[in-house]
């Protein structure tokens, strides 16, 4: 799954999450858990893994999450008799199956200046930006930074993003996420009411640009296979498909049902 870059970050030591073995010393079988996506990889015929990891999921995962008010998580594997394990044995089958696209870019494909319409302005996401909490929006920003990042310094010293303002209203952010050995992904949002004006696209076109002057050689984008603006907009800003693949999305709403507490989120 080298497409998924969070892997090798959190391998690298360049983004905080947590790894489950099978075997410490011969592993045969990995469970990977980041700030918001999980990962299944290695062998699925391990009958005692997978029933401690759904145990973990249940008792520990989920309640942690509960308790920081998220969402859930996006749960990626690879392929094949996975599909038999997941529902059946891991996450008793009640969340819902999703097929993504991975694209990359390479080369800068056009200048983002040429991009952003009259009336908005694209600004480098710096200390100033990140402390300056009286612009609109800031809270969603910062919020974003952390789900990804364990803090806003640790951001600042290892990643980089761009925002797009009208006047004091963040509209667009665009940040760089899972930086590792010469690669990057880009984590991005448009407020409802300014989408379809390319703000995106010339936010991720910054963005590409920077990553390039600093040495990386790729740019990842995920995306839902459905989801025809998200892929529109990279596209637009010099992104091919590189991947296709699957993945559940977790739900910690549904954690009653599995006889989790909901009660914690309160603690």
């Amino acid at each position: 799954q080298d497409f998924h870059l969070a892997l090798r970050a959190l391998r690298n030591g360049d983004s905080p999450g947590e790894i489950y073995l099978d075997n410490k010393d011969s592993p045969g079988t990995l469970f990977a858990l980041t700030m918001k996506r999980a990962y299944l990889v290695g062998g699925t015929k391990n009958p005692d893994f997978n029933q401690a990891l759904g145990s973990i999921v249940l008792t520990d995962i989920f309640p942690r999450g509960i308790a920081r008010a998220e969402p859930g998580f996006s749960l990626f594997y690879s392929p094949g008799a996975w599909e038999q394990v997941i529902p059946l044995e891991i996450l008793a089958g009640i969340f819902p199956r999703n097929e993504h696209y991975y694209l990359r870019c390479r080369k800068i494909s056009r200048n983002w200046e040429q991009v952003v319409p009259a009336g908005y302005e694209l600004e480098v996401v710096d200390h100033a930006l990140v402390e300056n909490d009286k612009l609109e929006n800031h809270a969603d920003l910062i919020e974003e930074i952390h789900s990804e990042c364990s803090s806003t310094a640790e951001f600042l010293e290892k990643r980089f993003g761009y925002c797009v303002l009208q006047g004091d209203k963040i509209i667009t952010w665009c940040l760089s996420e899972y930086n590792s050995a010469g690669r990057c992904e880009v984590g991005i949002a448009t407020h409802p009411d300014h989408r379809r004006k390319g703000l995106a696209a010339a936010a991720s076109l910054a963005l590409v640009e920077k990553a390039f002057a600093l040495g990386y050689h790729e740019v990842g984008w995920h995306s839902y296979a459905g989801n025809e603006g998200s892929l529109a907009t990279a596209r637009s800003a010099g992104f091919e498909k590189a991947a296709r693949y699957p993945a559940y999305w977790v739900s910690y709403d549904h954690s009653a049902v599995l006889g989790v507490q909901h009660n914690q989120r309160s603690e």
